[in-house]
C-alpha cells in the first residue's frame, strides 16, 4: 500500500514537471517583451511542483484499511434486537474526537481511526505502523467498552422481565466473523483486540451471546 501511494504521488509530481517543461518550451518561443512576464509565472509553477512533491512525500500512508463493527442489542423483555452503528463523524475534524492521543498519526487532521457514515465501517489510515485496537476506537468515540459495560449498557440479571431471579441475564459478548466458515467466533480481547483489514467485529448485548 505504501509503495502504491508513493508511486501515485511521484507520478502526479512527474506529470506536473512534464507540464512545466512544456511551459518552458513555450516561454522560450515568446517575444522578449512577454518573456519578462512569463518568467515569474514559470517560477511559481516550479515552486508549486516542488511543494507538492514534498507534501506527497510527507503524507505517505503506512496503514490504510477498513474493518467493520456491528453492535446488536436485545431489547429487554422482547425476543428481537436492534442494531447500533457508530456515529458517522468519529475522528473527523469538527466531529467526535474525545482524545488526541494518536492524532499526529492521522492524515489531513483526521484521527487514524475514523468513520464517514453510519454503516459500521471503521477506516484506519495512519502515517505510523501501529497496532490500533478496538479500545483505541472506542476511546476516540468516547464510549465505554467491556464485558460488563459497553455503550452504558451493563450486565443485568433479567429479573424484571420474567419476575424471578432465575431469568437469563443480559450480558455482552464479542465475536469475530470467520469468512471461511461464515460463523461468529467468540473473542475475549475486547479493548485489546488489534483491528485487522476487512474483519467483521460483532458485539452483542443479549441473553444468548453472539456465537
Amino acid at each position: 500500500m505504501l509503495g502504491r501511494l508513493q508511486v501515485k504521488g511521484l507520478s502526479i509530481a512527474a506529470r506536473l514537471v512534464k507540464d512545466s517543461s512544456a511551459i518552458c518550451s513555450q516561454v522560450a518561443s515568446l517575444p522578449s517583451q512577454r518573456l519578462f512576464v512569463a518568467i515569474p509565472v514559470l517560477a511559481i509553477v516550479i515552486i508549486g511542483v516542488l511543494l507538492y512533491a514534498n507534501y506527497a512525500y510527507s503524507q505517505n500512508t503506512t496503514l490504510s484499511f477498513r474493518t467493520f463493527l456491528l453492535i446488536d442489542v436485545q431489547q429487554k423483555g422482547l425476543s428481537g434486537s436492534v442494531r447500533i452503528y457508530p456515529n458517522g463523524s468519529i475522528g473527523l475534524p469538527g466531529g467526535i474526537m474525545n482524545t488526541s492521543r494518536y492524532l499526529s498519526d492521522g492524515i489531513n487532521g483526521r484521527y487514524p481511526l475514523y468513520t464517514l457514515d453510519k454503516t459500521g465501517v471503521i477506516y484506519v489510515q495512519s502515517t505510523v505502523a501501529r497496532a490500533y485496537t478496538l479500545g483505541d476506537f472506542f476511546q476516540v468515540w468516547g464510549e465505554p467498552l467491556g464485558t460488563n459495560d459497553t455503550l452504558n449498557l451493563r450486565y443485568y440479571n433479567g429479573s424484571d422481565t420474567c419476575g424471578t431471579s432465575a431469568c437469563s441475564p443480559y450480558y455482552w459478548t464479542m465475536c469475530i466473523h470467520d469468512p471461511l466458515s461464515r460463523t461468529d467466533v467468540p473473542n475475549a480481547d475486547w479493548g485489546a483486540h488489534v483491528l485487522q483489514d476487512q474483519e467483521i467485529i460483532r458485539l452483542s448485548y443479549s441473553q444468548i451471546g453472539c456465537a
